[in-house]
């Protein structure tokens, strides 16, 4: 609903391939690129094979765990898979503010020469508690004080995406 704020906690980071910044006002992006747009591309399994699991632990309850696999598949190799799921929980370092994230994305690629197609489906659902401003006078007798509660940021999303492309030459890829 903004222009000024991106959701990061939607997409796995691991499904990050890379990120282009696009400067300047451009309407193919929406009415609120005044500054410019980020476009981010994940990961497909034409582009490498293999798979990676982490497990993290930290202060304040922290746990993450995340996972990813891709590779090619078929005779011709040109079928391609890429998964990547996180989970994030933490109960925070002030008075009631745990949090937690459940990420998954998926994508199905598939090239026949020119031609490339992705089908990809992006699950998340987070619960983020703690991000409130507080007086400080507040902050001066107690750190861990919470002024507003709960302060939450809620997002749940399903999006099944298809996108195609045709290359013209090797030079315009």
């Amino acid at each position: 609903p903004f222009g000024d704020s991106v959701n990061w906690d939607l997409i796995p980071r691991q499904a990050i391939a890379s990120i282009d910044l696009i400067p300047g006002s451009n309407p193919l992006f929406g009415l609120n690129t005044l500054g410019g747009a980020l476009s981010i591309h994940t990961k497909s399994g034409l582009d490498a094979a293999g798979g990676s699991v982490e497990l993290e632990a930290g202060s304040f309850g922290r746990r993450t765990a995340s996972a990813d696999f891709s590779g090619k598949l078929g005779a011709e190799k040109n079928l391609g898979v890429f998964f990547a799921a996180s989970t994030f929980r933490e109960e925070g370092w002030r008075d009631f503010s745990p949090s937690r994230v459940d990420q998954f994305f998926g994508k199905l690629s598939h090239a026949n020469g020119p031609l490339e197609m992705d089908l990809a489906w992006t699950h998340a659902d987070t619960d983020l508690t703690g991000n409130g401003l507080l007086p400080e006078t507040m902050l001066q007798a107690r750190y861990e004080s919470i002024f507003t509660k709960p302060d939450q940021t809620q997002n749940r999303l399903d999006l099944l995406s298809f996108n195609t492309a045709y290359w013209l030459d090797d030079k315009a890829r």
